[in-house]
């Protein structure tokens, strides 16, 4: 995996959340899972089957499991560390958050995949309901897609006149809506979920501009 985008998931990704790791096969493989065998005992990894850690390390073999292994990155702390990135690159293929979140959807490799998502998610949090609560205030409400090392998003903006005054990031590699400031609000789960987070971002905004 590239450092760029193990860095962006280090951003999306919440400490609670489980990964899925998928390690590389060979040696540069079995050398990454032993190297996070070994922050386990600095408390920065917690793998979901500590045995079955074990027995490949031992074994040499992943015997069934895929070379796919269920993890937490407790506290978020092993995306900073230098040994992990430089291993990573050749010892990991793929991490993905578990999650069953419809902001996923996002991640697809299909470009029509993505756009039919984003419409359904866009069209039920912008509803006419949300978009009338933004105008009465001067305020207008548009949104677009991103792609940040492999990592798709997208972004709804609210602006006032020509300035972005705030942003919401509904990220579809780990399903998490996020700020402007890479601060993570919750998990999405519904439109309502996140048009509950764009009207406390509003009152924010009209409490600063009134102030």
């Amino acid at each position: 995996m590239k450092i760029e985008t193990l860095n962006a998931m280090a951003y999306r990704h919440h400490p609670l959340q489980a990964l899925v790791v998928t390690f590389a096969p060979g040696p540069d493989g079995l050398r990454m899972l032993s190297v996070l065998q070994g922050y386990t005992d600095k408390g920065y990894v917690r793998f979901e089957s500590k045995l079955l850690v074990l027995a490949i390390l031992y074994s040499r073999d992943w015997d069934r499991t895929g070379r796919k292994l269920t993890m937490y990155f407790v506290a978020g702390k092993l995306w900073k560390e230098d040994e992990f990135l430089r291993l990573a690159e050749n010892g990991i293929e793929s991490i993905e958050v578990v999650s069953s979140s419809p902001l996923n959807a996002l991640q697809s490799s299909r470009q029509r995949k993505r756009d039919e998502a984003t419409t359904e998610i866009t069209d039920a949090v912008l509803s006419t309901e949300v978009r009338n609560e933004f105008s009465e205030w001067g305020l207008k409400v548009r949104h677009h897609q991103l792609q940040v090392h492999g990592l798709h998003s997208i972004c709804i903006a609210v602006d006032n006149d020509k300035t972005t005054v705030f942003s919401l990031f509904f990220e579809g590699w780990s399903g998490n809506l996020l700020t402007s400031h890479g601060e993570i609000l919750c998990n999405y789960s519904s439109s309502e979920t996140a048009q509950s987070e764009l009207r406390k971002m509003l009152a924010k905004y009209l409490e600063e501009a009134t102030a």
